[in-house]
């Protein structure tokens, strides 16, 4: 559908946990091959609300395969 698209992004943004996130960059992988970038909200922590890292969020995002974090 947007296969193909020049200079296309996706910026997916305001997930506060790990799993949120994954479940819309897979759900978006499903229906078009754009590059993927994606924005957590640590607020005013270090963790993420459902206790990960930024470190092991990267780790985990950056293993299905988004351009960006």
């Amino acid at each position: 559908m947007y296969e193909n698209v020049p200079g296309g992004v996706l910026f997916l943004f305001g997930f506060d946990t790990l799993a949120e996130a994954k479940y819309a960059v897979y759900a978006v992988k499903e229906v078009c091959d754009l590059p993927i970038c994606v924005l957590l909200d640590f607020k005013d922590s270090t963790h993420l609300s459902d206790g990960f890292d930024a470190v092991s969020a990267t780790i985990t995002l950056q293993s299905t395969g988004i351009s960006a974090l």
